[in-house]
């Protein structure tokens, strides 16, 4: 509000603007009307902002544009398994909900899983593709905890899985567990067998995570020591081929004297070899001129090869049989 200054109004104009006023002094015994000496004066007001905004709405996308709002499926839950003291037929088997983010590929149990899988990820990349699309891909699916956990889903084979699809159809047992209790259960098995397990969790919007590593279990019983053997499980991965062909490097072969044909077998035997037939291996070998002369054919020889630098042994298992051609190239 404007404020008058010894009858000099500011807001009407009365002194210039960035000018000090100089006031009278009607008390100084200068007398009425002698000027004082100059003191700046300061006013004070109160400015209210009123905001005034403009809204202009625009298209954002051509066409219009669909959205889903939805939270991520949870993390694989924790799982751990404890033995009752002095009893060898059963365990306790505890679940509580996990923790932090998870970029992983999805894993399918049941043929259901595969479609909700689909689903979020194209919720969270908007790219439509299958479920094979994207274990070929490679591609991942982002895993958070940021609902408690519903439901626990325990899965449970006698025999030893080869993918993770084996538990379908073998659900052990699902858990509804209380808020902020960890999930429980306890399993009747047989001693001295081993049993594989692996779990999940369900949220609240029935989110399904990836299971948990496949852990074996047995309850070993040795005449009344009773004790828990586990471990993580994992698939066996087929090793790569490491024959080589060695015909560069080695090359055997029977004698001259194992490879004619002695003149005796000319004139009794040779009248039988036909052209679709394998020759007999007596035919070759000639011992007219040699007393301890021992036919090598179908005969079983071992042959070890010995590396100088390392050491190493290699041993060849070789058996000679009359093809019927002279080189193997032939």
């Amino acid at each position: 509000m404007p404020i008058n200054l010894n009858g000099l109004n500011p807001s009407l104009g009365d002194a210039p603007l960035g000018r000090s006023l100089t006031p009278v002094n009607p008390g100084n015994s200068m007398g009425a009307g002698s000027v004082a000496e100059d003191r700046r004066l300061n006013a004070y007001t109160t400015v209210e902002n009123l905001p005034a905004q403009n809204t202009i709405v625009v298209p954002y996308v051509n066409g219009g544009i669909e959205t889903v709002v939805v939270d991520l499926p949870s993390v694989p839950p924790e799982i751990s398994f404890y033995p009752f003291k002095n009893v060898n037929n059963r365990i306790e088997i505890l679940l509580n909900s996990n923790t932090g983010q998870l970029l992983r590929s999805p894993i399918a149990i049941n043929p259901s899983d595969e479609a909700q899988f689909e689903d979020y990820y194209l919720r969270q990349t908007g790219m439509s593709l299958t479920y094979s699309e994207i274990l070929e891909n490679n591609s991942k699916i982002e895993f958070s905890k940021d609902d408690p956990p519903k439901i626990y889903q325990i899965y449970r084979l006698s025999t030893t899985p080869t993918a993770y699809t084996d538990f379908a159809g073998n659900m052990l047992e699902e858990i509804d567990p209380e808020y902020g209790i960890p999930g429980s259960y306890i399993d009747t098995i047989q001693p001295n067998q081993k049993y594989y397990y692996c779990a999940r969790v369900l949220d609240f919007h029935n989110n399904i995570s990836n299971p948990t590593f496949i852990h074996e279990l047995e309850l070993v019983d040795n005449n009344g020591q009773i004790f828990l053997s586990q471990k993580v499980f994992t698939f066996p991965v087929e090793q790569p081929s490491t024959t080589l062909p060695g015909r560069r490097f080695v090359y055997v072969e029977p004698s001259l004297t194992q490879l004619v044909l002695a003149e005796d077998t000319l004139e009794s035997d040779i009248t039988d070899i036909g052209v679709n037939l394998r020759p007999g291996d007596s035919l070759l070998g000639d011992s007219t001129n040699d007393t301890n002369f021992d036919s090598v054919w179908q005969k079983d020889f071992k042959l070890r090869v010995t590396s100088t630098k390392t050491g190493r042994k290699l041993d060849l298992n070789i058996k000679f049989k009359n093809s019927g051609i002279v080189n193997q190239t032939e």
